[in-house]
């Protein structure tokens, strides 16, 4: 049974480690999940790609979420590309799992 069929979850830093595992878990689900990252795109396509050959859907989007103006960019580009693909602009699921995400580069390395 897919529980999460029709719900789109972001999650913060999916594209590797724990995020990674929580997104393949939320679309093994039957979600439509949103990998977040922050700087690596390679490792957000590879989570992307892993995704799809499970028959799961995701896509990726960057952003810094540190800063503000970037938050914003990102909730922008966040609703237009879930409208596109689910036909709503409905986020359903918020993991926050990514700290690190929410520093500015300097602080990133004491973390």
């Amino acid at each position: 049974m897919r529980e999460l069929a029709n719900k789109v979850p972001l999650v913060t830093g999916a594209n590797r480690g724990i995020g990674r595992g929580i997104a393949e878990a939320l679309a093994g689900d039957g979600a439509m999940v949103v990998v977040h990252y922050g700087q690596n795109f390679e490792a957000a396509n590879e989570t992307v790609t892993l995704i799809a050959s499970r028959r799961g859907t995701a896509l990726p989007l960057l952003a810094n979420l540190a800063f503000a103006e970037e938050i914003e960019r990102f909730f922008l580009a966040l609703e237009e590309q879930i409208t596109a693909r689910a036909g709503s602009n409905q986020l359903d699921i918020l993991v926050g799992h990514c700290l690190s995400c929410l520093m500015p580069g300097d602080e990133r390395s004491a973390v």
